[in-house]
């Protein structure tokens, strides 16, 4: 396509600097709409970017000192005839309908920008050598790329305008329209870490049956219940399953009920899945590759505005070309996880399997505390991690014992309030802290100790944490019985 079939509009672009020239103080509103890219005539462009320069220097915004700006440049001929600067305020429309004209400039601008997208994905499909799934997620980045940058959220900026930038969402933070953290609806956590780190990638790990699953689905839950869109990539799950873990959660029911064909436990069921569907919830079970997920992120980011985003989990994701070292593969997966953490402005948290050291490793009398670099395959998780936590059931290790004598079964255990901590293993921004929650593992479901109404068990001297160090009380068997502890 030439570039006279581009779209353009010389006269919209004339008016939005003529009505600069008319009142300079509409110079920030337009910087808000309007980069010097924008501009489809060299000449325009280069009269915007003296504007620019001359509010820098605080100098006036007007002809005499463009005129003596071109001059001084030496190069008159990239701005026009000198008959066309003096000019433009004489004929520019009222300066109040500077957004409109910015409006058509913007238009025109993210036109041209999709046909030079188009061509440049042709001449990318039509090189065999590159993969379709590559193609595939390139060719869509590049689309959502043109609305990000529609928002002024990517190339080189001048730091004067990153400051204008920083400073309107100070204002938005201030008046409660945007966090810097989103909130994981436990508040034991979020009056410490804010929540999850807007714009990072954060970690939760666990060996295999520790409840990674059961405390994304928990977070979410709450999460959404408070006004947070989430979103879950479930590469090991199936969303049916999913959703079975979530309305166990919410009913306090096993799922094990429904499939023994018991009527109370279905009817309980169907209502909270009617409470489920009304949630701003968002699942994708197909995605595996690192470029169908990337995507996958974009669209639950833009489309439907997921302010988190989870993964379950981050071993399982399949690199777009394999190489000979896993380690490298998925190093490479967790950069580009952190990339687009940042490019979307959102919490992405990804859960992950512990290798088997963790079962070993001891500490503090305890056996089986994770620790930061015991994470299956990679050194990236550390390293790009906001946050990372590693989840901790005591009583997956140390059994306790019943007052009456012998240890709990696991039957038993499965069905009472127990111990379950996130062991802070990285903080980027905060103090680490661990954090002391409690579960029911029949009905996966997670407590906040600080919940309204909920009454911590009364294990004593069996945990041994700093976590719970301000809420033990004496062994179950000899006070109150955990079954008999009020939920939520």
């Amino acid at each position: 396509m030439t570039k006279q079939l581009l779209p353009e509009s010389a006269e919209a672009e004339r008016a939005v600097l003529g009505c600069i020239i008319r009142d300079p103080s509409k110079l920030g509103l337009v910087l808000e709409q309007l980069s010097i890219d924008d501009f489809f005539y060299m000449k325009n462009k280069n009269i915007f970017n003296i504007f620019i320069d001359l509010s820098r220097e605080s100098k006036p915004i007007e002809t005499l000192s463009i005129v003596q700006e071109i001059t001084d440049s030496g190069r008159t001929q990239e701005y026009g005839e000198l008959e066309y600067i003096c000019s433009l305020g004489d004929h520019a429309p009222s300066a109040e309908g500077v957004g409109y004209y910015a409006n058509i400039v913007k238009d025109k601008s993210v036109r041209r920008q999709i046909i030079q997208t188009a061509i440049e994905i042709q001449s990318k499909a039509s090189d065999e050598a590159v993969p379709t799934p590559e193609l595939l997620c390139s060719a869509e980045k590049e689309i959502f790329d043109i609305r990000q940058d529609d928002n002024g959220n990517v190339g080189i900026v001048p730091m004067f305008k990153a400051v204008g930038q920083r400073k309107k969402t100070w204002g938005q933070i201030r008046s409660g329209e945007r966090s810097e953290y989103i909130k994981t609806g436990f508040n034991i956590i979020d009056s410490h870490y804010g929540g999850w780190p807007r714009g990072y990638v954060s970690f939760i790990g666990g060996r295999p049956s520790m409840g990674k699953t059961m405390v994304s689905t928990s977070m979410m839950l709450r999460s959404a219940s408070i006004g947070i869109p989430q979103g879950m990539i479930s590469i090991e799950m199936t969303k049916g399953k999913l959703v079975d873990r979530m309305i166990s959660s919410i009913t306090g029911l096993p799922i094990d009920r429904l499939h023994n064909g018991d009527d109370e436990a279905a009817e309980a069921f169907m209502d909270a899945a009617e409470f489920l569907a009304g949630q701003d919830l968002y699942v994708d079970d197909s995605s595996t590759r690192i470029s169908d997920i990337e995507n996958s992120i974009r669209r639950m980011a833009r489309q439907f505005k997921c302010k988190v985003v989870w993964i379950d989990y981050y071993q399982l994701i399949r690199p777009n070309r394999r190489s000979n070292q896993v380690t490298a593969d998925l190093d490479e997966i967790s950069d580009r996880l952190r990339l687009i953490a940042k490019q979307e402005d959102i919490a992405l948290v990804s859960l992950l399997q512990f290798n088997q050291m963790v079962d070993q490793n001891k500490v503090n009398k305890r056996v089986g505390i994770p620790e930061a670099r015991m994470s299956r395959g990679s050194e990236g998780v550390y390293l790009h991690a906001a946050l990372y936590f590693g989840i901790y059931r005591q009583f997956n290790y140390h059994v306790p014992s019943k007052a009456i004598g012998g240890k709990y079964r696991p039957d038993e255990l499965a069905n009472m309030f127990q111990p379950i901590e996130l062991l802070c293993l990285k903080s980027r921004e905060r103090a680490p802290m661990d954090v002391g929650l409690w579960t029911q593992l029949s009905t996966q479901r997670i407590w906040d100790p600080t919940d309204d109404g909920f009454k911590a068990p009364d294990w004593g001297d069996e945990i041994n944490s700093r976590a719970y160090s301000n809420m033990l009380r004496p062994n179950p068997d000899t006070s109150s019985s955990v079954n008999d502890s009020t939920s939520e």
